[in-house]
C-alpha cells in the first residue's frame, strides 16, 4: 500500500507541473557539442525499473557509458549520496513500510533510520552529513521533519497542522542553516523558507495561479534555487535568489526534449548543472537529463521505455567500489546478524 501512496506522490508531482514540449534527442550518453561528461568527478545516481514498485539503484557509468548497478530488490525511491561520510540515504519498502535507510559503502552497513508504518518521502542530506531532512505522513498530515545520522533527535520542523509541508520537495540551503520546502498553506504549492530549527517560516515567491512551485533544490554554492513551475514565461525550470530576487526561466534549448512532465532536480556539487527527470510517455517511462544553466547547454542521458527517476550525484570513484552490486535484502540480513 505504501508503494502505491510514493507511486501516486510521484504522478502528482509530475502532473502539478502541467505540460511541456520538447524534440527526441540521441540516446544514453549522447550529448550535443557544448556539454560533456565523461571526465567528470561525479556522475548521476537514480534509481530505474519498468515499473514504481521494483525500482533498484543504479548510477551512470561516464567512462563505459551504460548504467551501474549498485544496489538490487532495493524497492527504492529518492537515492541521495553524502559527501560527508561516504553513505547513501533512500526510501525503501523492504521493511514493515516504506522507510529512510542510510547504507555505508565502507563498512557495507545498513540502517533503518525511521522504522514506522508512516510514509516517508525525499530525504535530504545536511551539508556536514550529520542529520536528514524529509517529508512524513507521521503525524497524519504532511510535515518536514529532521532526523540525525543516528537515528535520534526526530523533530517535526514545520509544524502546521492544517498544511502539507514537504510533500512537492525540500532541501538544505548550502551552509545547512536552512530549509526550502514545498507547502500548500496557501491553498496552493508554493515554497517557504525556514531556519533549520524550525522558525522564521516565510513564503518565498507569490504564486497567483496558474503557478505551482515545486521540487526545489538549493544550488550547493551560492543562494539561488531551482525549482519546477509553469508561471507567466512558460514551464519548466525556474531559478531564485533565496530573498525572491532575480527570478529566471530556464528556457528550453531548441533540441531539448516535446511533451513530458518535468520530475525531481538536483544541482551537481559544484553548483554547475541541474539534473532533472521528464515523463514523456506515461506515468511509468522517465529519462534523465542534465542542463547547465548558465550557458544553456544540454544531454540526455537516458532514453528508453523504464523509469529512470530520482536522480542525484555521487563521485565516478564510488562505482570502482568491488561491493557492488549489492543485494538490499542481504545487506539487511548481515547488519542485523552483526548486531545479535
Amino acid at each position: 500500500m505504501k508503494q502505491n501512496l510514493l507511486h501516486f506522490v510521484t504522478w502528482i508531482l509530475l502532473l502539478a507541473s502541467s505540460v511541456f514540449v520538447v524534440n527526441s534527442v540521441a540516446s544514453l550518453y549522447a550529448q550535443d557539442d557544448d556539454l560533456d561528461l565523461t571526465n567528470s568527478l561525479y556522475t548521476i545516481l537514480f534509481t530505474s525499473a519498468d515499473n514504481w514498485a521494483y525500482s533498484d539503484i543504479y548510477a551512470l557509468n561516464p567512462k563505459k557509458g551504460d548504467p551501474t548497478v549498485l544496489i538490487t530488490e532495493a524497492f527504492a525511491q529518492f537515492p541521495v549520496w553524502s559527501s560527508a561520510n561516504g553513505e547513501f540515504a533512500f526510501v525503501s519498502g523492504q521493511a514493515d513500510g516504506d522507510d529512510i535507510f542510510v547504507f555505508n559503502v565502507e563498512t557495507q552497513e545498513i540502517t533503518n533510520l525511521t522504522q514506522n508504518r508512516a510514509y516517508e518521502l525525499y530525504p535530504r542530506w545536511s551539508p556536514d552529513g550529520e542529520k536528514i531532512a524529509f517529508a512524513t505522513d507521521l503525524t497524519s498530515d504532511w510535515e518536514v521533519f529532521i532526523i540525525n545520522r543516528d537515528g535520534s533527535g526526530l523533530k517535526n520542523l514545520s509544524n502546521a497542522p492544517d498544511a502539507d509541508d514537504g510533500w512537492w520537495g525540500l532541501d538544505w540551503s548550502f551552509d545547512g542553516s536552512q530549509i526550502v520546502f514545498v507547502s500548500d498553506r496557501n491553498d496552493r504549492a508554493g515554497m517557504y523558507i525556514m531556519d533549520a530549527e524550525g522558525s522564521d517560516q516565510h513564503l518565498l515567491l507569490s504564486n497567483d495561479p496558474p503557478s505551482s512551485d515545486t521540487s526545489p533544490v538549493w544550488s550547493p554554492s551560492t543562494n539561488q534555487i531551482a525549482f519546477i513551475s509553469h508561471r507567466a514565461d512558460g514551464y519548466g525550470i525556474y531559478l531564485v535568489n533565496d530573498d525572491g530576487s532575480n527570478l529566471t526561466y530556464l528556457k528550453p534549448a531548441p533540441n531539448f526534449p516535446t511533451t513530458g512532465r518535468y520530475g525531481l532536480l538536483a544541482w551537481s556539487p559544484g553548483g554547475t548543472y541541474l539534473a532533472f527527470e521528464i515523463n514523456t510517455a506515461s506515468v511509468n517511462s522517465s529519462d534523465l537529463y542534465v542542463v547547465e544553466p548558465l550557458f544553456g547547454s544540454q544531454i540526455r542521458l537516458t532514453n528508453n521505455d523504464l523509469y529512470d527517476a530520482y536522480p542525484a550525484w555521487i563521485p565516478v570513484s564510488v562505482l570502482e567500489s568491488d561491493i557492488f552490486p549489492v543485494s538490499l535484502p542481504d545487506i539487511i540480513q548481515q547488519s542485523s546478524s552483526g548486531e545479535e
